[in-house]
């Protein structure tokens, strides 16, 4: 298993601004990392995958946030 490093700047970015995009190549272990801490710090993850919450987000990104 690899040693991931991008998690203190996640966690850095959570702690300054109320939304934080997690963004990269495929493969990479985003999800992984982000599950990790959703368990740690109890914080809300939502992926755009989803084709109703990337609508929604697009359509009314300020109802999307606040949801």
């Amino acid at each position: 298993m690899y040693k991931r490093t991008i998690g203190k700047q996640i966690r850095e970015s959570l702690n300054n601004y109320p939304v934080t995009v997690v963004a990269g190549a495929r493969q990479v272990g985003k999800s992984t990392e982000v599950y990790k801490l959703v368990e740690e710090a109890g914080f809300n993850y939502v992926s755009l995958d989803n084709i109703r919450e990337r609508q929604l987000a697009l359509q009314d990104p300020e109802f999307f946030i606040q949801s």
